[in-house]
Protein backbone atom coordinates (compact mmCIF):
# COMPACT_ATOMS: atom_id res chain seq x y z
CA UNK A 1 0.00 0.00 0.00
CA UNK A 2 1.23 3.54 -0.64
CA UNK A 3 2.28 5.55 2.41
CA UNK A 4 0.05 8.57 3.03
CA UNK A 5 -0.48 11.18 5.75
CA UNK A 6 -2.10 9.36 8.64
CA UNK A 7 -2.57 8.84 12.34
CA UNK A 8 -1.20 5.36 13.09
CA UNK A 9 -2.46 3.49 16.17
CA UNK A 10 0.36 1.63 17.94
CA UNK A 11 -0.88 -1.48 19.73
CA UNK A 12 1.15 -3.22 22.42
CA UNK A 13 -0.55 -6.32 23.82
CA UNK A 14 0.61 -9.81 24.89
CA UNK A 15 -1.68 -11.93 22.70
CA UNK A 16 -3.61 -11.84 19.39
CA UNK A 17 -7.06 -11.68 21.00
CA UNK A 18 -6.28 -8.45 22.82
CA UNK A 19 -4.62 -6.96 19.74
CA UNK A 20 -7.75 -7.66 17.72
CA UNK A 21 -9.93 -6.20 20.47
CA UNK A 22 -7.95 -2.96 20.25
CA UNK A 23 -8.16 -2.91 16.46
CA UNK A 24 -11.93 -3.45 16.50
CA UNK A 25 -12.30 -0.43 18.76
CA UNK A 26 -10.52 1.92 16.35
CA UNK A 27 -12.25 4.39 14.03
CA UNK A 28 -12.97 2.84 10.66
CA UNK A 29 -11.07 5.46 8.67
CA UNK A 30 -7.68 4.51 10.15
CA UNK A 31 -6.33 2.14 7.54
CA UNK A 32 -2.89 1.38 8.98
CA UNK A 33 -2.01 0.08 12.45
CA UNK A 34 1.28 -0.75 14.11
CA UNK A 35 1.39 -4.01 16.02
CA UNK A 36 4.19 -4.07 18.56
CA UNK A 37 5.23 -7.68 18.94
CA UNK A 38 7.54 -7.07 21.92
CA UNK A 39 5.59 -9.46 24.17
CA UNK A 40 4.40 -12.01 21.60
CA UNK A 41 5.85 -15.16 20.08
CA UNK A 42 6.37 -15.40 16.34
CA UNK A 43 3.23 -17.52 16.03
CA UNK A 44 1.08 -15.13 18.02
CA UNK A 45 2.33 -12.14 16.05
CA UNK A 46 1.59 -13.89 12.77
CA UNK A 47 -1.89 -14.79 14.04
CA UNK A 48 -2.62 -11.18 15.03
CA UNK A 49 -1.50 -9.90 11.63
CA UNK A 50 -3.45 -12.52 9.69
CA UNK A 51 -6.68 -11.75 11.57
CA UNK A 52 -6.40 -7.97 11.31
CA UNK A 53 -8.73 -6.15 8.93
CA UNK A 54 -6.27 -3.25 8.60
CA UNK A 55 -2.90 -2.91 6.92
CA UNK A 56 -0.20 -3.58 9.48
CA UNK A 57 3.33 -2.47 10.20
CA UNK A 58 5.03 -4.88 12.62
CA UNK A 59 7.60 -3.58 15.09
CA UNK A 60 9.56 -5.15 17.91
CA UNK A 61 11.65 -2.97 20.18
CA UNK A 62 14.16 -4.22 22.72
CA UNK A 63 14.41 -3.49 26.40
CA UNK A 64 16.66 -0.47 26.79
CA UNK A 65 15.49 0.89 23.43
CA UNK A 66 12.00 1.88 24.49
CA UNK A 67 10.58 -1.63 24.21
CA UNK A 68 10.05 -4.88 26.09
CA UNK A 69 11.56 -7.63 23.91
CA UNK A 70 14.05 -9.86 25.79
CA UNK A 71 15.05 -12.39 23.12
CA UNK A 72 18.05 -12.55 20.83
CA UNK A 73 18.38 -10.54 17.65
CA UNK A 74 17.83 -13.69 15.56
CA UNK A 75 14.60 -14.37 17.46
CA UNK A 76 13.44 -10.81 16.87
CA UNK A 77 14.12 -11.07 13.15
CA UNK A 78 12.26 -14.39 12.93
CA UNK A 79 9.25 -12.82 14.65
CA UNK A 80 9.24 -9.91 12.21
CA UNK A 81 9.59 -12.25 9.25
CA UNK A 82 6.63 -14.25 10.57
CA UNK A 83 4.58 -11.05 10.65
CA UNK A 84 5.46 -10.25 7.04
CA UNK A 85 4.68 -13.78 5.88
CA UNK A 86 1.28 -13.50 7.59
CA UNK A 87 0.44 -10.45 5.50
CA UNK A 88 1.91 -7.37 7.18
CA UNK A 89 2.40 -4.45 4.82
CA UNK A 90 5.63 -3.30 6.46
CA UNK A 91 8.24 -4.21 9.02
CA UNK A 92 9.90 -1.45 11.04
CA UNK A 93 13.65 -1.84 11.64
CA UNK A 94 16.12 0.54 13.22
CA UNK A 95 18.77 1.70 10.79
CA UNK A 96 21.43 0.43 13.21
CA UNK A 97 20.14 -3.16 13.00
CA UNK A 98 22.18 -5.44 10.78
CA UNK A 99 19.05 -6.84 9.16
CA UNK A 100 18.12 -3.34 8.02
CA UNK A 101 21.10 -3.17 5.71
CA UNK A 102 21.81 -6.79 4.73
CA UNK A 103 18.74 -7.15 2.51
CA UNK A 104 16.92 -9.75 4.57
CA UNK A 105 13.84 -7.58 4.08
CA UNK A 106 12.58 -6.21 0.78
CA UNK A 107 12.99 -2.45 0.53
CA UNK A 108 9.35 -1.94 -0.46
CA UNK A 109 8.24 -3.65 2.77
CA UNK A 110 10.66 -1.82 5.07
CA UNK A 111 10.12 1.16 7.35
CA UNK A 112 13.63 2.27 8.24
CA UNK A 113 13.69 4.07 11.59
CA UNK A 114 16.15 6.03 13.72
CA UNK A 115 15.89 7.17 17.33
CA UNK A 116 18.33 9.82 18.53
CA UNK A 117 19.28 11.56 21.77
CA UNK A 118 19.33 15.07 20.35
CA UNK A 119 17.75 17.22 17.68
CA UNK A 120 20.13 18.86 15.23
CA UNK A 121 19.05 19.78 11.71
CA UNK A 122 22.33 18.72 10.14
CA UNK A 123 22.29 15.38 11.97
CA UNK A 124 18.72 14.70 10.83
CA UNK A 125 19.70 15.45 7.25
CA UNK A 126 22.77 13.21 7.49
CA UNK A 127 20.73 10.33 8.94
CA UNK A 128 18.15 10.69 6.18
CA UNK A 129 20.91 10.65 3.56
CA UNK A 130 22.23 7.40 5.01
CA UNK A 131 18.73 5.93 5.04
CA UNK A 132 18.22 6.83 1.40
CA UNK A 133 21.43 5.02 0.50
CA UNK A 134 19.90 1.85 2.00
CA UNK A 135 16.39 2.34 0.64
CA UNK A 136 12.96 1.72 2.20
CA UNK A 137 9.25 2.34 1.71
CA UNK A 138 9.27 4.95 4.48
CA UNK A 139 11.88 6.67 6.64
CA UNK A 140 10.99 7.38 10.29
CA UNK A 141 13.17 9.66 12.43
CA UNK A 142 12.48 10.22 16.14
CA UNK A 143 14.94 12.69 17.69
CA UNK A 144 14.74 14.02 21.24
CA UNK A 145 13.33 17.52 21.78
CA UNK A 146 14.12 18.95 25.19
CA UNK A 147 14.29 22.58 23.98
CA UNK A 148 11.73 24.58 22.04
CA UNK A 149 14.38 25.29 19.41
CA UNK A 150 14.43 21.55 18.71
CA UNK A 151 10.89 21.86 17.33
CA UNK A 152 12.15 24.37 14.77
CA UNK A 153 14.79 21.87 13.66
CA UNK A 154 12.13 19.20 13.09
CA UNK A 155 9.86 21.58 11.19
CA UNK A 156 12.75 22.79 9.01
CA UNK A 157 13.88 19.22 8.42
CA UNK A 158 10.46 18.15 7.21
CA UNK A 159 10.15 21.22 5.00
CA UNK A 160 13.69 21.09 3.67
CA UNK A 161 14.72 17.63 2.42
CA UNK A 162 14.71 17.20 -1.33
CA UNK A 163 11.88 14.82 -2.10
CA UNK A 164 13.05 11.55 -3.68
CA UNK A 165 9.55 10.11 -3.57
CA UNK A 166 10.02 8.23 -0.28
CA UNK A 167 7.73 9.44 2.55
CA UNK A 168 9.35 10.69 5.75
CA UNK A 169 7.87 10.56 9.26
CA UNK A 170 9.43 12.71 11.93
CA UNK A 171 8.34 13.70 15.43
CA UNK A 172 10.12 13.79 18.77
CA UNK A 173 10.53 12.19 22.14
CA UNK A 174 11.54 14.30 25.13
CA UNK A 175 10.05 17.30 26.90
CA UNK A 176 8.52 18.87 23.78
CA UNK A 177 7.83 15.59 22.02
CA UNK A 178 4.06 15.70 22.63
CA UNK A 179 3.68 19.05 20.84
CA UNK A 180 5.71 17.72 17.90
CA UNK A 181 3.35 14.75 17.65
CA UNK A 182 0.38 17.11 17.31
CA UNK A 183 2.02 19.34 14.71
CA UNK A 184 4.03 16.74 12.76
CA UNK A 185 1.48 16.08 10.01
CA UNK A 186 1.05 19.80 9.36
CA UNK A 187 4.83 20.15 9.05
CA UNK A 188 5.01 17.39 6.43
CA UNK A 189 5.41 14.15 8.36
CA UNK A 190 3.58 11.24 6.72
CA UNK A 191 2.70 9.65 10.07
CA UNK A 192 2.14 10.44 13.70
CA UNK A 193 1.50 7.70 16.24
CA UNK A 194 -0.96 7.29 19.11
CA UNK A 195 -2.34 4.47 21.23
CA UNK A 196 -5.90 3.12 21.55
CA UNK A 197 -8.02 4.25 24.47
CA UNK A 198 -7.64 1.73 27.25
CA UNK A 199 -4.43 0.39 25.75
CA UNK A 200 -0.82 0.94 26.72
CA UNK A 201 1.14 3.85 25.32
CA UNK A 202 4.13 2.60 23.35
CA UNK A 203 6.25 5.72 23.80
CA UNK A 204 6.43 8.58 26.28
CA UNK A 205 4.47 11.62 25.16
CA UNK A 206 1.95 9.75 23.01
CA UNK A 207 -1.67 10.85 22.85
CA UNK A 208 -4.60 8.51 22.51
CA UNK A 209 -6.07 7.99 19.07
CA UNK A 210 -9.27 9.76 20.09
CA UNK A 211 -7.28 12.77 21.31
CA UNK A 212 -5.36 13.00 18.05
CA UNK A 213 -8.38 12.56 15.78
CA UNK A 214 -11.36 13.91 17.74
CA UNK A 215 -9.97 16.57 20.08
CA UNK A 216 -7.03 17.90 18.05
CA UNK A 217 -8.02 16.89 14.52
CA UNK A 218 -4.37 16.59 13.53
CA UNK A 219 -5.01 15.30 10.01
CA UNK A 220 -6.76 18.55 9.04
CA UNK A 221 -4.16 20.90 10.49
CA UNK A 222 -2.61 22.99 7.72
CA UNK A 223 -0.58 26.14 7.15
CA UNK A 224 -3.70 28.28 7.53
CA UNK A 225 -4.71 26.79 10.90
CA UNK A 226 -4.59 29.34 13.71
CA UNK A 227 -2.83 27.92 16.75
CA UNK A 228 -3.62 28.77 20.37
CA UNK A 229 -1.83 27.24 23.30
CA UNK A 230 -2.39 26.22 26.89
CA UNK A 231 0.87 26.94 28.72
CA UNK A 232 1.78 25.57 32.11
CA UNK A 233 3.37 22.53 33.67
CA UNK A 234 1.90 19.05 34.17
CA UNK A 235 -0.86 19.60 31.64
CA UNK A 236 -1.74 15.93 31.16
CA UNK A 237 -5.37 15.36 31.99
CA UNK A 238 -6.43 18.99 31.62
CA UNK A 239 -9.97 19.21 30.20
CA UNK A 240 -9.23 22.63 28.70
CA UNK A 241 -8.08 21.51 25.21
CA UNK A 242 -11.16 19.34 24.71
CA UNK A 243 -13.51 22.17 25.70
CA UNK A 244 -11.78 24.86 23.66
CA UNK A 245 -11.39 22.73 20.54
CA UNK A 246 -15.07 21.78 20.69
CA UNK A 247 -15.93 25.49 20.82
CA UNK A 248 -13.62 26.28 17.90
CA UNK A 249 -15.30 23.56 15.83
CA UNK A 250 -18.76 24.87 16.69
CA UNK A 251 -17.65 28.33 15.57
CA UNK A 252 -16.40 26.91 12.26
CA UNK A 253 -12.88 28.20 12.87
CA UNK A 254 -9.79 26.63 11.33
CA UNK A 255 -8.02 26.82 14.68
CA UNK A 256 -6.66 24.50 17.39
CA UNK A 257 -5.95 24.85 21.08
CA UNK A 258 -2.90 22.76 21.97
CA UNK A 259 -1.18 21.92 25.27
CA UNK A 260 2.30 23.46 25.43
CA UNK A 261 4.23 22.47 28.51
CA UNK A 262 7.05 24.85 29.41
CA UNK A 263 9.50 25.04 32.29
CA UNK A 264 10.27 28.75 31.97
CA UNK A 265 7.74 31.47 31.29
CA UNK A 266 10.31 33.17 29.04
CA UNK A 267 9.66 30.40 26.51
CA UNK A 268 6.33 32.03 25.73
CA UNK A 269 8.03 34.40 23.29
CA UNK A 270 9.38 31.49 21.24
CA UNK A 271 5.93 29.88 21.09
CA UNK A 272 4.39 33.16 19.89
CA UNK A 273 7.09 34.01 17.34
CA UNK A 274 5.30 34.10 13.94
CA UNK A 275 8.47 32.78 12.30
CA UNK A 276 8.86 30.00 14.86
CA UNK A 277 7.64 26.41 14.67
CA UNK A 278 4.34 27.13 16.48
CA UNK A 279 3.43 30.80 15.91
CA UNK A 280 0.66 30.74 18.50
CA UNK A 281 -1.88 33.58 18.28
CA UNK A 282 -2.73 33.55 21.98
CA UNK A 283 -2.52 31.53 25.15
CA UNK A 284 -4.50 30.16 28.00
CA UNK A 285 -2.29 30.29 31.08
CA UNK A 286 -2.42 27.87 33.98
CA UNK A 287 -0.30 27.14 37.03
CA UNK A 288 2.35 28.13 37.85
CA UNK A 289 2.49 31.10 35.45
CA UNK A 290 -0.63 33.20 36.06
CA UNK A 291 1.16 35.86 38.13
CA UNK A 292 4.06 36.06 35.67
CA UNK A 293 1.56 36.43 32.85
CA UNK A 294 -0.03 39.43 34.58
CA UNK A 295 3.39 41.01 35.12
CA UNK A 296 4.22 40.56 31.44
CA UNK A 297 1.05 42.24 30.16
CA UNK A 298 1.15 45.92 29.20
CA UNK A 299 -2.63 46.04 29.46
CA UNK A 300 -4.85 44.17 31.93
CA UNK A 301 -8.60 43.82 32.18
CA UNK A 302 -10.07 44.99 35.53
CA UNK A 303 -10.21 41.48 36.99
CA UNK A 304 -6.63 40.75 36.01
CA UNK A 305 -5.45 44.01 37.52
CA UNK A 306 -7.34 43.36 40.76
CA UNK A 307 -6.12 39.77 41.09
CA UNK A 308 -2.57 40.28 39.89
CA UNK A 309 -3.02 37.12 37.83
CA UNK A 310 -4.40 36.32 34.38
CA UNK A 311 -5.33 33.13 32.59
CA UNK A 312 -5.36 34.53 29.04
CA UNK A 313 -2.67 36.37 27.06
CA UNK A 314 -3.05 37.86 23.58
CA UNK A 315 -0.05 39.30 21.72
CA UNK A 316 -0.60 42.69 20.06
CA UNK A 317 1.79 45.06 18.25
CA UNK A 318 1.98 47.13 21.43
CA UNK A 319 2.62 44.21 23.77
CA UNK A 320 0.67 41.53 25.60
CA UNK A 321 -2.91 41.99 26.74
CA UNK A 322 -3.94 39.99 29.80
CA UNK A 323 -7.39 38.83 30.89
CA UNK A 324 -8.67 37.06 33.96
CA UNK A 325 -11.75 35.15 32.85
CA UNK A 326 -11.84 33.04 36.02
CA UNK A 327 -13.30 35.87 38.09
CA UNK A 328 -16.06 36.78 35.64
CA UNK A 329 -16.96 33.11 35.17
CA UNK A 330 -17.29 32.63 38.92
CA UNK A 331 -19.45 35.73 39.25
CA UNK A 332 -21.76 34.49 36.52
CA UNK A 333 -22.11 31.14 38.27
CA UNK A 334 -22.71 32.33 41.82
CA UNK A 335 -24.57 35.64 41.31
CA UNK A 336 -28.02 34.06 40.73
CA UNK A 337 -27.72 31.98 43.88
CA UNK A 338 -26.60 34.97 45.94
CA UNK A 339 -29.42 37.13 44.65
CA UNK A 340 -32.03 34.51 45.44
CA UNK A 341 -30.81 33.59 48.92
CA UNK A 342 -29.04 36.68 50.11
CA UNK A 343 -26.12 34.46 51.17
CA UNK A 344 -22.44 35.13 50.89
CA UNK A 345 -20.02 32.84 49.03
CA UNK A 346 -16.51 31.65 49.73
CA UNK A 347 -14.26 30.66 46.81
CA UNK A 348 -11.12 28.73 47.68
Amino acid sequence: MPVSKAVVPSILEPDPARVLERIQGLPGDLGLVEIRGDRMSAGDLADAVARSDRDVVVTIRREGEGGFFRGTEDQRIRCLQAGLQAGAAYVDLDVKAAAAVDRRFRRDRLVLSWHGDGTDLRELQEVLSRMRSIGAACFKLVPRADRLSDLAAIRDFLAGPEDDGTPVACFASGRHGPLSRLLALSWGSCWTFGFPCGGENTAAGQFTISELTEIYGVTSLDAATQIFGLVGSRLAGSPSPAMHNAALRDLGMNARYLPMEIDRFQDLAALADPAGPVGAAGFGVTMPFKEEAAALAVELDPDGAAAGAVNTLIPTPGGWKGFNTDASAMRQRIRPALQESGCRALVY
